[in-house]
């Protein structure tokens, strides 16, 4: 809706009441740090910890220490990420790429502890979440999903086991899991039932 004028004394102050919005939001703006990409940070101890541009003025005004990777307050003890994403007791909260100092609102998720536990997936020896190496000397894909390990396969290739292990976690756990990262347009997952008779995937070379 247009907003119209009666008096030159109220354009007068409509004015000087957009001039003062425009100050706030300047100064607001020249207050918050940046890292060289532009990204919103606090520094903690030797950390830039980086949050999005609507939180940092409010994190900013805390006080925080570096507790092993994770930025907690210094008083309460509460995990910045918590206090970001507003969790509730219980409700856990991931670090999308699994960077503990990256708290910005983008790169954070509330999860169920399956998925909390699946972002936690380290890396193995073959440098790739899910995949080791088979007696064989082939690349044998693993995932684990409601306590149950899942065997995906055996392929000649690494990539392509790592590949196999990112389209299933995406289907298990969402499409913000933690994954390897890798691209193929040369393969595609195949739905099959295993011994048990339940649902897993192959990896299929096209």
């Amino acid at each position: 809706m247009k907003r119209y004028c009666n008096t030159l004394d109220e354009a007068i102050l409509i004015l000087e009441y957009i001039k003062l919005l425009q100050a706030s939001k300047e100064s607001s703006d020249k207050a918050i740090k940046r890292n060289q990409e532009g990204i919103a940070f606090i520094q903690v101890g030797d950390l830039q910890v980086l949050l999005s541009d609507d939180k940092y003025l409010e994190m900013a005004e805390l006080s925080w220490c570096n507790a092993d990777g994770y930025i907690v307050n210094s008083k309460n003890k509460i995990s910045m990420h918590r206090m970001v994403m507003g969790a509730q007791k219980g409700t856990l909260v991931d670090h999308i790429n699994k960077v503990k100092h990256n708290n910005r609102t983008e790169n954070l998720q509330l999860a169920t502890p399956a998925q909390n536990s699946q972002n936690k997936a380290s890396k193995s020896l073959t440098g790739f979440t899910g995949v080791s190496v088979a007696r064989s000397g082939r690349f044998e894909v693993k995932i684990t999903f409601n306590k149950e390990v899942l065997c995906l396969g055996v392929y000649d290739k690494k990539e392509e086991a790592a590949w196999v292990y990112d389209q299933v976690a995406k289907l298990l756990y969402g499409i913000n899991c933690h994954t390897n990262n890798i691209e193929s347009s040369k393969m595609k997952l195949v739905e099959t039932v295993n011994r048990k008779g339940n649902k897993t995937w192959r990896g299929v070379v096209i």
